[in-house]
């Protein structure tokens, strides 16, 4: 077991550092950007929409934009999705669109009277930020998704066999202590809780 830890981990440390670091540093970006700030912000907030309302505001507005979208990229891009931020102030519809080069890009616009909110020729849409791809192994392609289901199961691999050879150690420290103690060696005591966490 301890042969094949130490060759698993010597193999995938390096995948796992990259998917480590890249993790920290998106949970971080999270914690500490607009978006994280403006979701708290509008938690506790209702949108003002109700079941019973019309509409109409909603589908004029993605209207709108899918024809503005249509105009800077033209009639063949694709929708990615239609994302309502009713909460949102204002309220707003956002398309997930992508280019022709199959880059995303993202549109926004009022749900009041369809006005553009930001670049009218679109901004990058963070999802597929090459920090995500990385973390993800989407960077790579397809061979980059199979390896991080091997890495990932690398963890668990390293997980269980890092868990049982600490077993062994920790049965084999309990075994020795206790056959001291019945020899009458001096200083020789057992532990509390059997040592498992020293």
């Amino acid at each position: 077991m301890r042969k094949i830890h130490r060759w698993l981990s010597l193999l995938a440390c390096l995948f796992l550092l990259v998917v480590g670091v890249t993790g920290v540093i998106l949970q971080v970006q999270s914690l500490t950007s607009a978006d994280e700030a403006e979701r708290e912000r509008l938690a506790e907030k209702a949108s003002g929409f109700t079941v019973g309302a019309s509409l109409d505001k909603p589908r004029a507005a993605t209207d709108s934009l899918t024809a503005h979208a249509a105009k800077q990229l033209g009639d063949k891009a694709g929708i990615d999705w239609i994302e309502y931020r009713l909460r949102a102030d204002p309220p707003r519809v956002v398309l997930h669109a992508l280019k022709a080069d199959g880059a995303p890009v993202q549109f926004t616009a009022k749900i009041e009277d369809g006005s553009i909110i930001g670049p009218a020729n679109g901004e990058a849409d963070g999802r597929e930020s090459l920090l995500l791809r990385l973390h993800t192994g989407e960077v790579l392609g397809d061979g980059g998704v199979v390896g991080g289901i091997l890495w990932g199961s690398a963890m668990v691999v390293l997980t269980i066999s890092g868990m049982w050879m600490y077993y062994r150690m920790w049965s084999a420290r309990r075994r020795s202590l206790g056959a001291a103690v019945e020899r009458g060696a001096p200083q020789a005591k057992t532990s509390r809780f059997g040592g498992l966490l020293w």
